[in-house]
């Protein structure tokens, strides 16, 4: 399995490095965009480091469940720079946003139901077809959005599945603060956990919502690759 985790991330890592290397192939792009989509491809590599890590740790259920959601993040973040209103290629990296995401929002949603303590819904199947119903669906209606031309439809789908899930990982994460089961220093960790959450989509909705260019603050997620990969770090240390 660690070899799998690790051919599927140096191939991730190889569309990234193709992904950014073909920004500069595009006409008119400014030297500030291009530097932004460097820092956003550094952010994907980010999340790859941290998913390696964190299954050499655990690599068990939730391990993998987190390598994943490094994986599909990491096909994410830094991908193609221009949407040409209209075209196929715009289509086509609609579709590839939209499934990155939300399978990884899925995979995050999971991951929560194991960590820090298995839940009792973890293992049922009847959970997990819900879980993972709305990717099929939105996949599904996004091939018909993208031959019906409606691109519009396929970011919302993407933005309301996508955020649904991950406020109801953070929901999750979050209660098991509350938990006795925990100790201080599990509280800790696990709140460091609720923090990176906090920390990658705070800013980016906060300066979505009042007209801020949103791409500066898109990389504040870092935060929550790192926070995670620490916090479980120490649950492999026996700490939570």
């Amino acid at each position: 399995m660690r070899s799998t985790v690790l051919i599927a991330s140096a191939g991730v890592i190889v569309w990234r490095v193709v992904a950014w290397l073909l920004v500069f192939t595009q006409e008119g792009v400014s030297s500030g965009a291009l530097l932004m989509q460097s820092l956003l491809a550094t952010l994907g590599l980010a999340f790859l480091v941290c998913g390696w890590w964190v299954f050499s740790k655990i690599p068990g259920t939730a391990g993998l469940l987190f390598a994943g959601f490094c994986l599909c993040s990491g096909l994410h973040w830094g991908g193609p720079l221009e949407l040409d209103g209209g075209s196929l290629r715009t289509a086509l990296i609609l579709f590839y946003i939209l499934v990155s995401s939300i399978l990884g929002a899925t995979l995050l949603l999971q991951f929560a139901l194991w960590f820090p303590r298995e839940s009792t819904l973890a293992r049922k199947r009847f959970v997990i077809g819900l879980l993972y119903a709305p990717l099929v669906l939105a996949t599904l209606l996004a091939v018909g959005a993208l031959i019906g031309g409606s691109a519009d439809l396929v970011l919302l789908v993407h933005a309301v599945v996508s955020n649904l899930f991950s406020v109801v990982a953070l929901g999750i994460i979050a209660s098991h603060l509350f938990r006795s089961a925990l100790t201080g220093a599990g509280k800790k960790y696990v709140g460091l956990m609720v923090l990176g959450m906090l920390l990658a989509w705070l800013p980016f909705l906060i300066a979505s919502s009042i007209g801020v260019a949103a791409d500066p603050w898109n990389l504040t997620v870092v935060a929550l690759p790192i926070t995670f990969a620490v916090a479980i770090s120490a649950a492999d240390r026996g700490l939570i």
